[in-house]
């Protein structure tokens, strides 16, 4: 498993330093994979990914490119959802 993600400790290290940045940003309050907006008129309720989640995909597929960051990506919230392992 660690050769088809060599960049594993590396890679974690890196989600902590997003993850606890947006910690700080809520007030140290839990963050939730997903957030539920309103919209202008207060009549639908949209679901969409939480920003730590998309920050963490967009650093990796900038850091690894499209393929490679989305595997990464799936990794890491996939060690966090799934094991209940926290980063910070």
């Amino acid at each position: 498993m660690h050769n088809e993600w060599p960049t594993k400790e590396f890679d974690l290290k890196s989600a902590e330093e997003i993850v606890e940045r947006h910690l700080d940003l809520n007030d140290g309050a839990p963050l939730g994979v997903f957030e539920m907006v309103l919209d202008s008129n207060d009549e639908q309720v949209d679901v969409r990914l939480a920003d730590w989640v998309i920050e963490l995909i967009d650093y990796f597929h900038h850091e690894y490119g499209l393929e490679r960051g989305d595997y990464v990506a799936k990794m890491i919230v996939n060690r966090i959802l799934i094991s209940g392992e926290t980063l910070h």
